[in-house]
């Protein structure tokens, strides 16, 4: 599905529901990023993507959420080869939170595979799961800003790794707010009541354990990517948001096993993509 076909839809989806519910209990953010289709060559073929990204993120005021991330890309075989997966990838999984004094600690046991594990659960396995999380402590204030440190650990760079967590956010309640650190950046200015202009760049690949239409291969698919983002957010009252951006995906990796055992490495090249999101209180 295009882009033009897709962000009508969730722009009537956003705008058509209604009056929205009070959100004291929670809310709910869906988010569409839609890339264009591209053209790259890899071992002298000519080869087409397109990469889409659903995401679904529940949270509330207790320590339980919930989130799901939705990708579908278009991989190319090798010499007729078809790649050991359909290309449709999940993951998901609770959210828990939890705070005490300066701490604030997230665990994010997540799920992460092929869509054809989720219609066959028969076929899940207990290393489909990915211990997500991180722990980060408040430091004192210094230059005029917050610090945390900590530990985090995802596959956000490609594969599940643990690494050290440090951000620092500028102070104040001023119109522009900055916040630096490992693995993210973002800069926000709001200036509006209703209006938020915002710019982000972080690692945003992902590791999915995945099988084949037989169920006979179990590989590992590998996306490595950063990206940066610029969005602007018009508020609806108290209980709604909507959304709206490019983002540029960039330092492209992607690997992958082929129906015959081989693996297929390819480095795409850097694509804009758009994306679209509504928030909505529950």
């Amino acid at each position: 599905m295009t882009p033009w076909r897709t962000f009508p839809l969730l722009l009537l989806f956003a705008f058509g529901g209604g009056s929205f519910a009070d959100d004291k209990n929670g809310r709910l953010d869906l988010a569409l990023r839609q890339g264009f289709e591209e053209e790259f060559t890899q071992n002298d073929q000519a080869h087409a993507y397109r990469e889409t990204v659903y995401t679904l993120n529940a949270s509330s005021k207790d320590p339980l959420g919930y989130r799901h991330q939705y990708r579908v890309f278009d991989l190319p075989d090798r010499d007729d080869v078809s790649p050991a997966t359909n290309g449709h990838l999940h993951a998901t999984g609770p959210v828990f939170r939890f705070s005490a004094g300066t701490a604030e600690v997230t665990l994010h046991p997540l799920m992460a595979v092929s869509s054809n594990v989720l219609r066959e659960t028969r076929d899940f396995e207990f290393r489909d799961l990915q211990p997500h999380g991180k722990a980060a402590w408040q430091a004192p204030a210094l230059a005029d800003g917050q610090w945390r440190w900590g530990l985090q650990s995802d596959s956000r760079w490609g594969r599940m790794l643990a690494y050290p967590h440090v951000s620092w956010e500028s102070a104040g309640e001023g119109p522009l707010q900055l916040s630096l650190g490992l693995p993210d950046s973002a800069l926000v200015w709001t200036p509006a009541r209703a209006w938020t202009v915002s710019m982000d760049v972080g690692p945003d690949g992902g590791e999915w354990r995945v099988r084949d239409a037989e169920f006979e291969r179990t590989s590992t698919f590998r996306e490595r990517r950063w990206r940066w983002a610029g969005s602007v957010t018009r508020t609806f009252g108290p209980h709604a948001s909507l959304s709206g951006g490019v983002e540029y995906a960039f330092e492209r990796r992607w690997e992958y096993t082929l129906e015959n055992g081989e693996t297929q490495q390819i480095s795409p090249p850097n694509a804009p993509m758009l994306f679209a999101a509504v928030q909505v209180g529950f």
